[in-house]
């Protein structure tokens, strides 16, 4: 599986090619299947990282719905690949 990782989640973007996954740079230009991506809530813009979440950046074809998109802000390496494999994302509320 190819992941295209932000490059403010250097920790995950080792933690997923220790564990196979093929990781790419958004900036790669290469098809890819899923996005680990990075928001953390406070909606300020980061100059240091200036990335594009833009389809032609990315290399998604423009009617593509098959990219699985991550929020890799607070998460694991364990949880994304979980996500990853299960193709689902965890849930959003405890139930008890």
């Amino acid at each position: 599986m190819v992941v295209a990782v932000d490059e403010r989640l250097e920790e995950l973007k080792d933690g997923l090619k220790k564990k196979g996954y093929h990781v790419v740079s958004f900036l790669d230009h290469t098809p890819i299947d899923a996005i680990v991506y990075y928001q953390d809530g406070k909606y300020t813009e980061n100059k240091q990282a200036q990335m594009s979440y833009s389809f032609g950046v990315l290399g998604i074809e423009q009617n593509s719905d098959k990219v699985f998109l991550i929020n890799g802000y607070d998460k694991t390496v364990e949880e994304i690949d979980q996500m990853l494999q299960k193709r689902t994302y965890s849930p959003l509320f405890k139930l008890e």
